[in-house]
C-alpha cells in the first residue's frame, strides 16, 4: 500500500496526470478488497476520491464525477456495504442531473438516473417482492427510505414512465402511510389524482410493470390500506335456502362404532345459482372520506358471478375507528370446490386486487376459504289465503298473521309451489306451534291431508303430510284455526291471573290418610299473541356421487292474536243423576262488551251478560275405561319420565272421553260471531279428569231426606238434630266390607283452610255403622247428627275396611262432602 499511496503522491503533483492518480487509486482498492481489509478500504477510499468530487476539481466534468460515484457505488456493493453503494448511487444522479448554462433538463436525462435510484432500493431495506404489510416488520431508516422512495417516484414521473410513477407512488401509500405527515399526505394523494387522469387506460396494481427493456422488473402491488378489508367470513344460505347433506341410508351396513367415523359436514354450503355472502369489515384509515368502487370478491375453483359495491366510507374519527361490517355477494354457477381468495376494486381510479391473509406473528400466510358448492337444487316457497304480516329485514321467508276469538275457528289453506325446474321426489309437512295439553291445538291440518306413499330412505313419523311436486308444480293444503284459551294458567303468569280450579275432597280411609300432593296437572300454553310455524322439508331429485340426497327447509310463520271471548273460569265436579254419571258445573266469564248466548247439552240455552260469570252445569258419564287406582299405580312407576308418560296416557283417554260431553257453544249477535267456549285448561286437569273416573265406591248424602247435590251450605242451628244418610254404591265384581263413620272439618277462613274438630258434631246412636256391598247391590247408613258451636263445617265420610279387605286409595271412592252453616238461631 506505501507503492500505492507514494505513487498517487506523485501523480497528484501533474494536474495532466489526474486520470493516472485516479486510476491508482482504484487499483489500490481492488488490492484492499483482495486482502479483506474492508475498514481500511472505507478510510482510504474517503481519502484519496473526495477531491475528485469537490466543486473545485475543474479537470472532470459532471458526468466524469458521475462515473466516479458509479465506480464508487460498485465496489461498496462488492464487498456488502449496501447502504454506501444507495448513497454513491443517489449521488451520482445528482452529478448526472447537473445543469449547464443555456441546458434545460430532459426526459431523458431522468431516464437515464431512473434506473440507476431504483437500484438503491436495496441499500435502503426497501423489498418491493415481498408482502406489503408493514405493521410487525422493522422499517429500518424510515426517513431515508421515504425520501429514496419519493425521488424514485419523481425520476419515473419526469421519465415519462407514468405507470412505473403510480405504482411507486402507490407503494409510498400503502406502507409508509403512518409515517407521512398530514401536508405530504395531501400532495401525494394530488399527484397520484392528477397521474390517473393524465393515464388513458385504467392502471392495474396486479399486473408486474417492465421498464428500460426489461432491466427493471415492478412487482405487482396489493393496495390493502385503502380501504382496510379483514375478517373474511363466509355466510351460510337464507334459512329457506341452506342445503343439508343427507346420507344414503337404503343400503344397510355392519354397525362398528368409532369416534373417527365419516360425517357429512353441513358447515359451509352453498349451491349453484343461490347468492352466497362474505362478511368483511371495511375501515377507512383517511381522514377525508373514500369512495371504493366496484368492490368484489375473487375466487378460484369454479364459474362464479360476483356481485359489485360501491362503498362511500366516512372518515375515520374517535367515533369511527372500528370500521363497518358489509356483505360481498357472488352466485356460484357450477358445482365444485370453490375457494375465496381476495377482493378486487377500483380505488383512486387504480384496479386494485387482494388476498385474504392470515397473521401468525409476523408472518402472513394467504387465507383461501373453501366453500363446497352444490348441484342446483329445487326451490320450494309457501303461500297462504292468510294475509301477510311485516317481516324484519334479516327474514326473506312471507310471514302471515290472523285475529281470532277464543273458540273461534277458521279454515285456510296453504299452498306448497315448486317454482323451479327440478322436482321434487319428497316434501313433508309439519306444525310447530304452542303445545296445548288438552283441547284442540291452534293449528290443524284437514283429516284428508294425508302421507303419499312411502319411499325408501325416507322417515316420515314426524311429517303430517307428504307428496311430491312436479317441476314449477304446487299441492293446496287445508288447515284449522282455532282459538285457543288465552286467560288459562300458564307459567309466567301471576297468582291473581290464573284460573281458578275448584278442590273436591275426596273420601278419606285409615289405611291413606294423606293425600297425593301432586297430580302431575299439565298446564295449557297461553297467551295473546302466538306464534306458529308450517315447516316444510323437500328433498330435490338429485344425488349425489356417493347417493346423498339434498334436504331444503322453508317455512311460514303465523302470527295469531287472540281475543277473549267467552271462556272459563273456574269449574267443579258434583255428583250426577246416577253414581256412574258426574255433573261439571263450569263458571263460563264473557270478557266482551255484548250479550253472549250459550247453548249446552245439546238445546239447552243460556244468555250471560258483558263482563259477567253464570255457571253451566254438564252431565258427563263416568269413564269405564280406566280404573279408579290407575293414577295411582302410574306414580309407582320406576322413574319420573315412565310416571310422566303413564299419567299422559291415562288423561289422554279421559280427554276423549269428556271432550264428547264437555261442548258449550257461544254466539254473540251483536258482533255477528260464533265459536265454541275453550275448554282446554280443564281437559288438562288431571285432578278434574280423576274425579270422572268410574270409582270402587261412591257414596251420595241425603239430607233430612233430601239428595245433596251441590255445594250450598246446609242452615242449621246449634243443637238442631241432622239426619244424615250415606248411600254407598259399589263397581267392584267382589263383595267389599267395611265401616263407615262421618269426620268432620271446620272451615275457619277461605286463606287459612279448615281445621279437624270432630268434637264439635255429636253423633247419636251408632258411630261405625258396618256395611256390605257389590255391583248388584247397595247399601244406606243412617246417622244424626248435630252441631254444639257455630261456624262452617264440612262432613265427609270416612270408611275403615274390614280384616281382610284392602284399604281403598283417594281414587277409589268419590264423595261430596256436606257442608253445614251453624248459626246460634235458626
Amino acid at each position: 500500500m506505501e507503492n500505492f499511496k507514494n505513487a498517487i503522491d506523485e501523480f497528484s503533483k501533474f494536474t495532466m496526470a489526474g486520470w493516472l492518480e485516479y486510476e491508482t487509486v482504484m487499483r489500490a482498492i481492488m488490492y484492499l478488497i483482495l486482502e479483506r481489509e474492508y475498514i481500511k478500504l472505507e478510510q482510504f477510499h474517503r481519502d484519496y476520491t473526495g477531491k475528485y468530487l469537490d466543486d473545485a476539481n475543474t479537470f472532470m466534468d459532471h458526468r466524469m464525477k458521475a462515473q466516479i460515484c458509479l465506480n464508487s457505488a460498485a465496489m461498496y456493493k462488492e464487498i456488502g456495504f449496501l447502504r454506501k453503494q444507495a448513497f454513491y448511487a443517489r449521488l451520482s444522479v445528482l452529478f448526472e442531473l447537473h445543469v449547464t448554462e443555456g441546458r434545460v433538463r430532459q426526459a431523458s436525462d431522468y431516464k437515464t438516473v431512473y434506473p440507476v435510484l431504483f437500484k438503491t432500493l436495496e441499500g435502503y431495506g426497501v423489498d418491493l417482492n415481498e408482502p406489503h404489510d408493514m405493521k410487525n416488520k422493522k422499517l429500518g431508516p424510515v426517513k431515508l427510505q421515504i425520501k429514496s422512495l419519493h425521488e424514485i417516484f419523481t425520476a419515473a414521473n419526469r421519465a415519462g414512465h407514468r405507470d412505473a410513477a403510480i405504482r411507486h407512488l402507490c407503494f409510498l401509500l400503502q406502507v409508509y402511510y403512518p409515517h407521512l405527515d398530514s401536508s405530504m399526505t395531501t400532495r401525494l394523494f394530488d399527484d397520484l389524482d392528477n397521474l390517473v387522469k393524465a393515464t388513458p387506460t385504467v392502471h392495474q396494481l396486479s399486473q408486474t410493470i417492465v421498464v428500460d427493456d426489461g432491466k427493471i422488473i415492478i412487482p405487482g402491488l396489493q393496495l390493502t390500506r385503502f380501504p382496510l378489508i379483514q375478517t373474511p367470513t363466509v355466510l351460510a344460505l337464507q334459512p329457506n335456502l341452506v342445503p343439508t347433506i343427507v346420507p344414503d341410508k337404503s343400503q344397510a351396513s355392519i354397525f362398528i362404532y368409532t369416534p373417527f367415523g365419516k360425517k357429512v359436514d353441513n358447515s359451509l354450503l352453498w349451491v349453484t345459482d343461490c347468492p352466497g355472502e362474505v362478511e368483511v369489515t371495511v375501515r377507512n384509515c383517511r381522514e377525508t372520506e373514500l369512495i371504493v368502487r366496484d368492490l368484489c370478491l375473487i375466487v378460484e375453483g369454479v364459474n362464479f358471478d360476483p356481485v359489485q359495491a360501491r362503498l362511500i366510507l366516512p372518515p375515520e374519527d374517535e367515533e369511527n375507528n372500528s370500521g363497518s361490517t358489509i356483505r360481498l355477494l357472488g352466485v356460484p354457477k357450477e358445482p365444485g370446490d370453490l375457494f375465496i381468495t381476495g377482493y378486487s376494486c377500483n380505488i383512486f381510479g387504480l384496479h386494485n386486487e387482494c388476498r385474504f391473509v392470515t397473521s401468525n406473528g409476523n408472518s402472513h400466510k394467504p387465507n383461501k376459504i373453501r366453500v363446497k358448492v352444490l348441484p342446483k337444487l329445487a326451490r320450494v316457497y309457501l303461500e297462504c289465503s292468510l294475509p301477510r304480516a311485516p317481516i324484519d329485514e334479516d327474514n326473506e321467508e312471507p310471514s302471515a298473521e290472523a285475529v281470532v276469538y277464543s273458540g273461534q275457528k277458521f279454515d285456510h289453506t296453504i299452498t306448497v309451489v315448486n317454482s323451479s325446474d327440478i322436482p321434487v321426489r319428497y316434501c313433508g309437512v309439519k306444525i310447530w306451534q304452542p303445545i296445548v295439553q288438552g283441547g284442540p291445538p291452534l293449528i290443524r291440518l284437514d283429516d284428508s291431508e294425508t302421507h303419499a306413499p312411502e319411499f325408501d330412505g325416507f322417515e316420515i313419523s314426524d311429517d303430517l303430510s307428504s307428496f311430491v311436486l312436479e317441476p314449477n308444480g304446487s299441492r293446496e293444503l287445508k288447515f284449522h284455526i282455532f282459538g285457543i284459551d288465552p286467560t288459562s294458567t300458564a307459567d309466567d303468569l301471576s297468582d291473581e291471573e290464573k284460573v281458578l280450579e275448584s278442590v273436591i275432597p275426596l273420601a278419606n280411609t285409615s289405611a291413606n290418610s294423606e293425600t297425593e300432593s301432586s297430580d302431575m296437572d299439565l298446564i295449557p300454553f297461553t297467551g295473546r299473541l302466538l306464534t306458529a310455524e308450517f315447516i316444510v322439508r323437500y328433498h330435490s331429485d338429485i344425488t349425489s356421487d356417493e347417493g346423498h340426497s339434498f334436504e331444503r327447509k322453508c317455512k311460514l310463520p303465523i302470527a295469531v292474536s287472540i281475543i277473549p271471548a267467552v271462556t272459563v273460569s273456574a269449574w267443579h265436579v258434583l255428583p250426577g243423576d246416577s253414581p256412574f254419571s258426574r255433573y261439571i258445573v263450569v263458571d263460563v266469564t264473557n270478557s266482551t262488551e255484548h250479550d253472549a248466548e250459550l247453548v249446552y247439552s245439546n238445546a239447552r240455552r243460556m244468555y250471560v251478560l258483558p263482563k259477567e260469570t253464570c255457571r253451566v252445569p254438564i252431565l258427563s258419564p263416568c269413564c269405564s275405561d280406566v280404573t279408579g287406582g290407575a293414577f295411582h299405580q302410574a306414580k309407582q312407576r320406576g322413574s319420573h319420565m315412565m310416571q310422566k308418560m303413564e299419567t299422559e296416557r291415562l288423561r289422554l283417554i279421559l280427554e276423549n272421553h269428556v271432550s264428547k260431553h264437555l261442548d258449550i257453544r257461544w254466539a254473540i249477535p251483536a258482533l255477528n260471531i260464533e265459536g265454541q267456549v275453550p275448554v282446554g285448561s280443564l281437559l288438562s286437569s288431571v285432578s278434574l279428569l280423576k274425579q270422572l273416573v268410574l270409582p270402587a265406591i261412591s257414596l251420595d248424602f241425603y239430607v233430612n231426606g233430601k239428595q245433596y247435590v251441590s255445594e250450598d251450605d246446609v242452615a242449621v242451628g246449634i243443637g238442631q238434630f241432622v239426619t244424615v244418610e250415606v248411600s254407598i254404591i259399589s263397581s267392584l265384581a267382589a263383595e267389599y266390607n267395611g265401616l263407615l263413620s262421618l269426620e268432620c272439618e271446620q272451615e275457619i277462613s277461605h286463606s287459612l283452610g279448615s281445621n279437624d274438630t270432630g268434637n264439635f258434631m255429636l253423633v247419636t246412636g251408632a258411630k261405625k255403622i258396618p256395611f256390605a256391598v257389590d255391583k248388584e247391590n247397595k247399601q244406606s247408613a243412617s246417622f244424626s247428627v248435630t252441631f254444639i258451636v257455630e261456624g262452617s263445617f264440612r262432613v265427609r265420610p270416612l270408611i275403615t275396611p274390614m280384616p281382610g279387605q284392602h284399604a281403598l286409595l283417594p281414587e277409589d271412592m268419590f264423595a261430596t262432602p256436606v257442608a253445614f252453616s251453624v248459626t246460634t238461631k235458626f
